[in-house]
Protein backbone atom coordinates (compact mmCIF):
# COMPACT_ATOMS: atom_id res chain seq x y z
CA UNK A 1 0.00 0.00 0.00
CA UNK A 2 1.37 3.39 -0.99
CA UNK A 3 1.78 6.21 1.52
CA UNK A 4 -0.80 8.41 -0.24
CA UNK A 5 -3.33 5.54 -0.11
CA UNK A 6 -2.69 5.09 3.60
CA UNK A 7 -3.19 8.83 4.20
CA UNK A 8 -6.43 8.73 2.19
CA UNK A 9 -7.76 5.82 4.24
CA UNK A 10 -6.94 7.69 7.45
CA UNK A 11 -8.68 10.84 6.15
CA UNK A 12 -11.81 8.73 5.67
CA UNK A 13 -11.43 7.20 9.18
CA UNK A 14 -10.91 3.71 7.77
CA UNK A 15 -8.89 1.66 10.20
CA UNK A 16 -5.69 0.19 8.79
CA UNK A 17 -3.78 -2.74 10.27
CA UNK A 18 0.00 -2.90 10.28
CA UNK A 19 1.05 -6.13 8.60
CA UNK A 20 4.81 -6.54 8.67
CA UNK A 21 6.25 -3.55 6.84
CA UNK A 22 2.98 -2.79 5.04
CA UNK A 23 -0.64 -2.05 5.96
CA UNK A 24 -3.91 -3.83 5.22
CA UNK A 25 -7.62 -3.13 5.55
CA UNK A 26 -10.13 -5.65 6.89
CA UNK A 27 -13.17 -6.09 4.61
CA UNK A 28 -15.85 -8.68 3.88
CA UNK A 29 -14.78 -10.51 0.74
CA UNK A 30 -16.83 -11.68 -2.22
CA UNK A 31 -17.55 -15.02 -0.52
CA UNK A 32 -18.76 -13.35 2.68
CA UNK A 33 -15.70 -14.07 4.80
CA UNK A 34 -13.59 -11.36 6.41
CA UNK A 35 -10.34 -10.84 4.49
CA UNK A 36 -7.43 -8.41 4.60
CA UNK A 37 -6.81 -6.26 1.52
CA UNK A 38 -3.43 -4.68 0.88
CA UNK A 39 -3.85 -3.52 -2.73
CA UNK A 40 -6.57 -0.86 -2.58
CA UNK A 41 -5.64 0.35 -6.08
CA UNK A 42 -7.61 -2.48 -7.69
CA UNK A 43 -11.23 -1.58 -8.51
CA UNK A 44 -12.68 -4.75 -6.95
CA UNK A 45 -10.86 -4.03 -3.69
CA UNK A 46 -12.05 -0.42 -3.77
CA UNK A 47 -15.64 -1.64 -4.11
CA UNK A 48 -15.18 -4.00 -1.15
CA UNK A 49 -13.69 -1.22 1.02
CA UNK A 50 -16.44 1.21 -0.03
CA UNK A 51 -19.16 -1.30 0.81
CA UNK A 52 -17.61 -2.29 4.16
CA UNK A 53 -17.09 1.27 5.41
CA UNK A 54 -20.17 2.93 3.80
CA UNK A 55 -18.20 5.28 1.56
CA UNK A 56 -18.99 5.96 -2.08
CA UNK A 57 -16.48 4.66 -4.61
CA UNK A 58 -16.07 8.18 -6.03
CA UNK A 59 -15.09 9.56 -2.60
CA UNK A 60 -12.73 6.64 -2.07
CA UNK A 61 -11.07 7.14 -5.47
CA UNK A 62 -10.72 10.87 -4.81
CA UNK A 63 -9.02 10.35 -1.43
CA UNK A 64 -6.81 7.49 -2.65
CA UNK A 65 -5.51 9.34 -5.70
CA UNK A 66 -1.81 10.31 -5.65
CA UNK A 67 -2.60 13.92 -6.59
CA UNK A 68 -5.21 14.50 -3.85
CA UNK A 69 -5.36 18.13 -2.82
CA UNK A 70 -7.47 19.22 0.11
CA UNK A 71 -9.60 22.34 -0.26
CA UNK A 72 -7.18 25.23 0.46
CA UNK A 73 -9.89 27.11 2.36
CA UNK A 74 -10.57 24.23 4.76
CA UNK A 75 -8.90 24.31 8.17
CA UNK A 76 -8.97 21.75 10.96
CA UNK A 77 -8.16 22.78 14.51
CA UNK A 78 -7.87 20.15 17.24
CA UNK A 79 -8.48 21.75 20.64
CA UNK A 80 -8.40 20.40 24.18
CA UNK A 81 -12.15 19.90 24.47
CA UNK A 82 -13.43 19.99 20.90
CA UNK A 83 -12.30 20.06 17.30
CA UNK A 84 -13.18 22.68 14.70
CA UNK A 85 -13.72 22.20 10.99
CA UNK A 86 -13.70 25.64 9.36
CA UNK A 87 -13.78 27.14 5.90
CA UNK A 88 -11.81 30.39 5.92
CA UNK A 89 -12.01 33.07 3.24
CA UNK A 90 -15.10 31.64 1.53
CA UNK A 91 -17.21 33.87 -0.71
CA UNK A 92 -20.86 34.36 0.29
CA UNK A 93 -22.18 32.43 -2.73
CA UNK A 94 -19.87 29.49 -2.04
CA UNK A 95 -20.91 29.51 1.61
CA UNK A 96 -24.61 29.33 0.78
CA UNK A 97 -23.98 26.56 -1.76
CA UNK A 98 -22.13 24.52 0.87
CA UNK A 99 -24.83 25.24 3.45
CA UNK A 100 -27.62 24.24 1.07
CA UNK A 101 -25.81 21.02 0.17
CA UNK A 102 -25.30 20.22 3.87
CA UNK A 103 -29.00 20.64 4.68
CA UNK A 104 -30.11 18.60 1.66
CA UNK A 105 -27.92 15.70 2.78
CA UNK A 106 -29.07 16.11 6.38
CA UNK A 107 -32.77 16.07 5.43
CA UNK A 108 -32.34 13.06 3.12
CA UNK A 109 -30.62 11.13 5.91
CA UNK A 110 -33.47 12.01 8.28
CA UNK A 111 -36.05 10.80 5.78
CA UNK A 112 -34.15 7.54 5.26
CA UNK A 113 -33.87 6.98 9.02
CA UNK A 114 -37.57 7.69 9.58
CA UNK A 115 -38.55 5.32 6.77
CA UNK A 116 -36.28 2.61 8.16
CA UNK A 117 -37.92 2.97 11.58
CA UNK A 118 -41.40 3.01 10.05
CA UNK A 119 -42.27 6.56 11.12
CA UNK A 120 -44.24 9.04 9.03
CA UNK A 121 -42.09 11.99 8.05
CA UNK A 122 -43.76 15.34 7.58
CA UNK A 123 -40.69 17.27 6.43
CA UNK A 124 -39.33 17.33 2.90
CA UNK A 125 -39.60 14.38 0.60
CA UNK A 126 -36.78 13.01 -1.55
CA UNK A 127 -37.31 15.63 -4.25
CA UNK A 128 -36.86 18.45 -1.73
CA UNK A 129 -40.53 19.51 -1.65
CA UNK A 130 -42.47 19.79 1.60
CA UNK A 131 -44.94 16.99 2.21
CA UNK A 132 -48.29 17.88 3.79
CA UNK A 133 -49.08 16.50 7.22
CA UNK A 134 -51.23 13.41 7.04
CA UNK A 135 -54.20 13.41 9.41
CA UNK A 136 -54.82 15.91 12.17
CA UNK A 137 -52.22 17.06 14.59
CA UNK A 138 -53.11 17.21 18.31
CA UNK A 139 -51.52 20.64 18.56
CA UNK A 140 -53.79 22.18 15.92
CA UNK A 141 -57.04 22.49 17.88
CA UNK A 142 -59.64 25.03 16.85
CA UNK A 143 -60.50 27.56 19.55
CA UNK A 144 -63.91 29.23 19.31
Amino acid sequence: MFAYELEGLRRLNIQDIKWGSSYRVKVRGRTGKMVYVSNVSRPINQRLVAKQYNVSTETLEKHLSPDYKADPKYRFYNGNYMESHLYEGVEATDFYDKLENYWKVRILNTVKLDEAEGRQHSGRDRSGCWKPLEGKNEDSKVID
